[in-house]
């Protein structure tokens, strides 16, 4: 009766552990077998607690990044670990018409530059760890300046975002 009682307690532990491993924070434990089991109980309680916290502070983080990615007037090309287009915001297409098409691609599709797509490549190969800023010139005479940021992703694989501010207007101007 003892050991159906603890294994049936334990049982309840696992599921509820398994439930919050799959997303489903709300999930308690209200029964364990023992007063020992008490304290573990409460902890799995409170970890739930606290994941399903974080998990909102990262979901609206995510949301916030997202608009101000969407809102910026800088084109804006994300780049994945193996050097193709990831994502890219609504200003990219002003300065290079239907970016938005090349998700997959590799940014010498979108922008026509080898320039470009070489500075990508030593970054991606971890030759240059530094931001690269150039003027690059683009079709029909205008010109943008070019941020280029390596950085590691949580695996610490290189990525690369690119970061264009068209400078056609200020230059037209002077």
């Amino acid at each position: 009766l003892l050991s159906r009682t603890i294994t049936a307690g334990i049982a309840q532990f696992t599921e509820a552990a398994q439930a919050i491993g799959e997303g489903d924070y709300r999930r308690k434990i209200l029964f364990y077998p023992a007063a020992e089991f008490q304290p573990l109980a409460e902890a799995i309680n409170r970890m739930a607690k606290k994941i399903k916290k974080n998990v909102k502070v990262i979901e609206n983080q995510r949301g916030e990044l997202w608009a101000m990615f969407e809102g910026m007037t800088e084109g804006v090309m994300v780049l994945d670990t193996t050097g193709r287009v990831l994502h890219v915001n609504p200003a990219l297409s002003n300065i290079f018409p239907r970016a938005d098409e090349f998700i997959g691609r590799a940014p010498l599709e979108v922008t026509m530059s080898l320039e470009i797509q070489n500075i990508v490549d030593r970054l991606m190969a971890g030759e240059v760890s530094e931001r690269v800023k150039r003027i690059i010139e683009l079709k029909d005479g205008h010109s943008a300046e070019m941020t280029v940021v390596p950085f590691r992703d949580h695996k610490f694989r290189p990525r690369v975002i690119l970061v264009f501010h068209d400078t056609s207007e200020q230059k037209r101007v002077e």
